[in-house]
């Protein structure tokens, strides 16, 4: 399932069918207020959501946060009805491609304590990334 990159700077940057689906992704993520975080973290400088479109609907979605040589990335998530279907793992390997990433050194996960969980942890490692003291890295 390709999926088309489409990045948001701000909440407002949403159609009303963006917040449904963004809403609808985020249902199923282990942090109860997930939502409002990205929200939160979208009015912040240097942070921007990257959703994975694909029929015009967002099927998930990242936060990226400029950090000193990285950016962050939190709140990786994917609608549950449309999971294994590659879309996180495109999604990264879109994000990875952005010149704008590629001004920095590192894309990085850090997991937090309601965020650890394994299948996470392993699609982060056959993505790439390595593992250092609960951060995940990966060299751009």
């Amino acid at each position: 399932m390709p999926v088309k990159l489409e990045v948001f700077e701000h909440v407002n940057d949403f159609s009303a069918q963006d917040k449904i689906d963004v809403k609808k992704i985020y249902t199923d993520h282990p942090q109860s207020n997930s939502l409002e975080a990205v929200e939160s973290l979208l009015s912040q400088s240097q942070s921007y959501f990257y959703a994975a479109r694909f029929n015009d609907r967002i099927l998930g979605g990242a936060v990226i946060i400029s950090q000193n040589d990285a950016w962050e990335v939190s709140y990786l998530c994917v609608r549950k009805i449309t999971r294994r279907r590659h879309v996180a793992h495109d999604l990264l390997r879109e994000l990875v491609k952005l010149p704008k990433l590629q001004e920095k050194q590192a894309l990085t996960y850090t997991l937090l304590k309601a965020d650890d969980s394994p299948e996470l942890a392993a699609f982060l490692m056959a993505e790439g990334f390595r593992l250092n003291n609960n951060v995940f890295s990966l060299a751009l």
